[in-house]
């Protein structure tokens, strides 16, 4: 192989099937380079490189009739993969004419829609000091923080664990934000953001801090115990992601 050459997980997978024990370079290539979780998004990784790879639909190449992903569900894979450090693969097959079809054009324009108001929040971004929330995830470049919320919290959303501080909070789609740096939660400080007043598929905001954001692992912790309480004594509204869905016309091109 060439030195430079970039191997991913799957590359020799057919060596763990056998009962030698093989040498540590060839352990090594067994492993690769990069993890390859399918049909999944891959956990938090940011001491090796992964990429999720994901269809469209519900299986790979083309198929009548297959199920294809919702706007959000296509966009949330997207961002947390993005938060999550890693990459997306994401498979759109052609019909057995070499065509793409219509629906499925449709799908990626709107992507692609997207993108064109939010992708400084996902091109050259990083992962985000806060992960695991319940609501969302968070991507970063530099000073900055990018916060995408899948599902906005009853009332005012919770920031917690920022070590710098946040100067200031906006819309990604346009607008500023109210924000709270400081509000007594319990035993707890938090920055408090209160809810837009136009609901979008998913509400991106961007919090320009004073220098290079940190966790408070303590208060941040305190966050994710709260919320899996919550979450334990809330049904969702299922139909918020349907509705919202409505909105998303709404946002400028």
């Amino acid at each position: 192989l060439q030195p430079g050459i970039v191997v991913n997980s799957r590359a020799a997978a057919f060596i763990r099937s056998t009962e030698d024990q093989p040498s540590s370079d060839l352990a090594a290539l067994v492993r690769g380079d990069f993890d390859t979780p399918e049909q999944r998004i891959g956990t938090f990784q940011n001491d090796r490189p992964w990429e999720t790879c994901m269809t469209i639909c519900n299986q790979w190449a083309w198929k009548p009739n297959d199920g294809m992903k919702s706007l959000a569900q296509c966009l949330q894979t997207l961002v947390l993969c993005a938060g999550g450090d890693g990459n997306l693969l994401f498979n759109v097959g052609p019909t057995p004419e070499g065509a793409i079809q219509p629906e499925f054009q449709e799908r990626l324009r709107e992507i692609g829609k997207w993108l064109k108001v939010y992708g400084e929040a996902i091109y050259g971004s990083t992962y985000g000091p806060l992960q695991d929330l319940p609501y969302g995830r968070t991507t970063a470049k530099g000073k900055t923080i990018y916060l995408h919320v899948f599902d906005w919290p009853q009332g005012s959303l919770q920031v917690p664990g920022l070590a710098a501080k946040v100067e200031s909070v906006r819309l990604l789609a346009g607008g500023a934000a109210e924000y709270q740096p400081d509000v007594a939660v319990g035993q707890q400080r938090r920055g408090m953001i209160s809810p837009p007043h136009v609901e979008l598929l998913m509400q991106s905001l961007e919090l320009a801090c004073d220098g290079i954001p940190q966790i408070n692992f303590v208060a941040h912790s305190v966050l994710l115990r709260h919320a899996a309480r919550d979450q334990r004594n809330h049904q969702p509204d299922c139909q918020r992601g349907r509705q919202a869905e409505k909105h998303f016309d709404r946002t400028p091109a």
